[in-house]
């Protein structure tokens, strides 16, 4: 039903003069999205499917780090150029005279009609290439980023407009500027054919929003830029590094073409999707063949041998390796080795191999092994049969997208080959393991194929889909900056991008996206193939509702470089294996901090840990919010402590005592927050905190044991074993004087001074690490869990 509602309104129908007065808020669709889908599925679909309703908040802040840049990338180009033209001064002095303008003086000249900016000539120039640009989501829901890069855009190109026509603007040439983005700069992808729906109306209504009448002509066809598809599986390939088509020889100025005449009403639908449906065996055919990577699937039946192997010559290249096993799991016998080798396979004590070329000309002898009672687990490619399988799969629209074909208007053809360049990438992909069995035998042969994180291979993609220079600007989930498991996505991230800032937002006290505890983070750079290394975070943004809007709107970035955490504070080198998490950084005094803690790394605390058990011992509990909480004692039985409450052995009782304040100073913390999620306190931050000098503690022996024993005392005072089975450590912010003396004791040790200790007992006070604050250690009402997100 609410496809035919959708269609009625959007697909080429129009509307009645006084229509354009409606009263519908488009930005109200995307709640009607998210209740729609709620309701449809139980109240379970948003968690299913990783995706929630991004707030405008999140989208006005990647509007002003992405879409704005490239807008005022153009305005200074085009300006400068006619500047220089103009007045015969060099370009390069033209550029940083038109640059000393930002963005809103740049506007407010143009309407005003003074100074460079009344060229009209550069004025028009500029609108038509504000007008050109191709801007996509590729994971669109309901369209919420589209309709407000398509308002941004708008707004600067009606002060261009008035530049050119004066304060009245006529409300044709209005709706026709806004009716031209519609058509050509706004695309949108995504999986859930409901969402689509929405986000076609809701473009649909920002495109009339400020009026339409009949004598502006026939209301055209949109709905070609909105379309569901599976934004991960298609033309162009990722395959084992590939990202251009060779030797592609689809017209693709025919389709455009054939698509232009369906905007404007000169032939239906069914004409259109017959012009497309024609050309999808050509295009499913040269997709298998430009996928190159290699999965491993097994093949138990025959059914599904003959399915596999249908269109198939030979099995190789396709195969490049088969293992034979007997399909009850048993040893082989020797007859069952005779059979295999016969055949040319290595047999061994429970299967037989066969590779490469061997494979020519084996298809009927693999095919009656499964009829004997085996199974194969074959090493090959994607081919067509996939592409079936997964265009049958489930509910949503799983089907391979071309984007070649269904946006030919974003591809760029250089010589034989053909990629597709956006201008700008911008969306809120999904989160989580969500790549369906099916669906991974083509993501297989992205970089991050491994990463089970659908958000990873959507990263991957959308930087693939970015032309040279274009800009990116996502809220994606914050895993994939400090996961040790997701490195990879970090390198992606850094080979592709220049000028990158990721604000990294918490999950308490309150949460950036409704309802979710899921940790997000918000990229944006610029597309480079040449990456500078220069990706500036900020810190681990918390705040409540009642400052949420002054904290988003002031945010601080500084450089990560050198600030990899590894085996110690530093000793990672990004996107490799070393990697274990990117730091959350912000400022000048954070940064300054970490490089005296990293210059402090010759010793950590994995240095003093030991294999053996010994009786001096610190017990870490993996779940923490404001407070680490170590233990110099287990408060639990051995049956009601949980399997995340483990012990460190060390060697002596100053070790012991040391680790224990460390672990529950405002420097831990600070280091937890800068690298960690929040939640866990993994081993990997624990370990590769900095010990301090031995000589240094010796001297402070009795102080150290002094501190350990009062906040010990005061934390097993706080044990509470009546509010549950495993019991509560609560009101630990009431010891914040005894950890402050922790932080100036060990400061010193660390080189920190005076500024810099205040700076992390200060860090997050206003929160939960304070007496004030205190009832904000609780989660509120109705929250998802974030253990089952893998964040």
């Amino acid at each position: 039903m609410l496809e035919t509602v959708v269609q009625d309104l959007v697909e080429g129908h129009e509307l009645s003069e006084n229509n354009g007065n409606h009263t519908l808020d488009p930005s109200v669709l995307g709640n009607v999205f998210e209740m729609t889908i709620n309701h449809i599925s139980g109240g379970q679909s948003q968690k299913k499917e990783g995706a929630y309703y991004t707030p405008s908040d999140v989208i006005r802040l990647i509007t002003e780090q992405s879409v704005d840049p490239k807008i005022y990338e153009i305005l200074v180009d085009t300006y400068s150029s006619r500047v220089a033209s103009a007045s015969n001064m060099d370009e390069g002095q033209a550029r940083e005279l038109v640059g000393d303008y930002d963005l809103g003086e740049m506007l407010r000249e143009i309407e005003q009609r003074q100074g460079y900016f009344t060229d009209p000539e550069a004025l028009e120039e500029a609108y038509d290439r504000l007008g050109k640009l191709k801007i996509v989501d590729p994971a669109c829901g309901s369209g919420h980023f589209l309709t407000a890069v398509l308002d941004e855009i708008h707004r600067v190109r009606m002060s261009l407009l008035r530049g050119m026509k004066g304060d009245n603007l006529d409300e044709k040439d209005v709706y026709s500027a806004k009716k031209d983005l519609v058509l050509n700069t706004i695309y949108g992808v995504d999986v859930n054919p409901i969402a689509i729906e929405i986000a076609k109306l809701r473009v649909w209504l920002k495109m009339v929003e400020e009026g339409w009448r009949e004598e502006f002509g026939r209301l055209p066809n949109i709905d070609v830029n909105i379309v569901p598809g599976n934004s991960l599986v298609g033309l162009p390939a990722i395959s084992s590094g590939q990202s251009m088509l060779q030797a592609f020889d689809v017209d693709l100025s025919g389709i455009q073409n054939v698509r232009d005449k369906y905007r404007e009403g000169q032939i239906n639908r069914r004409e259109l999707d017959t012009r497309i449906d024609d050309l999808r065996p050509e295009i499913r055919q040269f997709y298998a063949e430009n996928l190159n990577h290699y999965f491993e699937d097994e093949v138990e039946t025959t059914g599904k041998f003959d399915n596999l192997t249908a269109n198939l010559d030979s099995l190789y290249p396709v195969v490049d390796a088969a293992r034979a096993r007997r399909k009850d799991g048993e040893n082989l016998s020797d007859r069952d080795g005779d059979k295999l080798e016969s055949i040319g396979f290595t047999a061994y004590k429970k299967s037989g191999r066969l590779d490469g070329e061997d494979l020519r000309g084996k298809m009927g002898e693999l095919r009656s092994l499964i009829e004997d009672g085996f199974k194969l687990e074959l090493e090959r490619r994607p081919t067509a049969y996939d592409l079936e399988e997964l265009q049958e799969y489930g509910e949503l629209s799983h089907e391979a997208f071309h984007w070649i074909v269904e946006f030919p208007e974003a591809v760029v053809k250089d010589g034989t080959e053909y990629s597709v360049d956006f201008d700008i990438v911008v969306g809120n992909p999904p989160y989580g393991d969500l790549v369906t069995g099916i669906e991974r035998r083509f993501t297989a042969g992205y970089r991050t194929g491994n990463i089970r994180d659908i958000a990873a291979q959507f990263l991957e993609r959308q930087l693939q889909l970015l032309g040279d220079g274009g800009v990116f600007g996502n809220v994606i989930t914050l895993r994939l900056i400090y996961d040790s498991k997701a490195y990879v996505s970090r390198d992606v991230l850094n080979k592709k991008l220049t000028d990158t800032r990721i604000a990294c937002f918490g999950w308490r006290p309150s949460y950036i996206f409704a309802g979710s505890e899921a940790l997000a983070a918000v990229i944006t750079g610029q597309k480079s193939e040449e990456p500078d290394d220069d990706i500036q975070t900020s810190r681990f943004i918390l705040f409540s509702d009642e400052d949420r809007k002054q904290r988003l709107e002031n945010i601080d970035y500084y450089r990560t470089d050198d600030l990899v955490l590894g085996e110690t504070i530093g000793g990672g080198s990004i996107g490799e294996s070393s990697d274990k998490s990117m730091p959350k950084v912000g400022t000048e005094i954070a940064r300054n901090i970490l490089e005296k803690l990293s210059d402090a790394s010759g010793t950590t605390i994995r240095d003093k840990e030991v294999d053996e058990k010994t009786e001096h011992k610190v017990w870490r509990k993996e779940g923490a919010r404001y407070w680490i909480n170590p233990l110099l004692e287990s408060l639990w039985s051995e049956e009601d402590r949980s399997r995340e409450t483990k012990p460190m052995h060390f060697n002596s009782e100053l070790e012991r005592y040391t680790t224990f304040l460390l672990m529950q100073s405002s420097l831990f913390y600070n280091h937890w927050m800068t690298y960690g999620d929040q939640q866990h306190v993994s081993w990997k931050l624990v370990r590769s905190f900095p010990f301090p000098n031995m000589e240094a503690l010796r001297e402070n022996e009795e102080k150290i044991e002094k501190l350990a024993g009062e906040l010990w005392t005061g934390i097993e005072e706080r044990f509470h074993p009546e509010i549950n089975v495993s019991g509560e450590i609560q009101g630990v912010a009431e010891l914040k004087p005894l950890v402050d003396q922790v932080d100036e004791l060990f400061g010193p040790m660390f080189d920190l001074s005076e500024e810099e200790i205040e700076y992390v007992k200060q860090l997050d006070t206003e929160y939960g690490r304070s007496l004030r604050e205190e009832g904000q250690n609780q989660l509120p009402n109705g929250a998802v869990s974030r253990v089952e997100l893998n964040d």
